[in-house]
């Protein structure tokens, strides 16, 4: 039994440390490093694991930037309980993916990505704005405390009151 005991300790703490290497690798925009472990760590569906993986593709920080991508992280964030998984999913559904990249097609200036032949290839599909879609996330997120997601929510029902009638 202390076996067992100790090797569940041991896996925890292993995780711990590989989590905290990657908090320090998203401090000094070590992208190739904390996605190299964000990845090794996926499989263990740990909201925040899912969330830093979602803003990676969401920001195309080492990887090239992705919406579907970080709209799948996202959601798998969300449905373990990640608020800001929520909010984040409320604002990519209310601009539209072509509203989130600036002009020269990015969000951010990482400048530093992985060879696109190890890379997924971009989804063809752009994710169009959705009024609909991000209120329930907002209001998803503001049941959880949030505290941009009332302010989302008002400017959503103040230019299409039609959509929170519904709600």
């Amino acid at each position: 039994m202390k076996k067992i005991v100790l090797f569940f300790i041991l896996v925890k703490s292993l995780y711990a440390e590989n989590f905290n290497d990657v908090t320090k690798a998203l401090e000094k925009d070590d992208y190739k490093n904390a996605y190299t472990i964000l990845k090794s760590l996926e499989n263990k569906q740990d909201k925040n694991v899912l969330f830093e993986l979602a803003r990676l593709y969401d920001y195309g920080c080492w990887v090239r930037q992705n919406i579907s991508e970080a709209v799948k992280y996202y959601k798998k964030a969300a449905a373990l309980g990640h608020v800001e998984a929520k909010y984040n999913l409320g604002i990519i559904y209310y601009l539209g993916e072509d509203n989130l990249k600036n002009s020269d097609g990015k969000i951010t200036a990482c400048n530093k990505y992985m060879d696109e032949k190890d890379d997924i290839k971009p989804s063809l599909a752009v994710l169009q704005a959705d009024d609909k879609e991000a209120l329930n996330w907002f209001l998803k997120a503001n049941k959880e405390g949030h505290s941009e997601a009332k302010n989302s929510i008002n400017l959503i029902c103040d230019s299409k009151p039609e959509i929170c009638k519904q709600k």
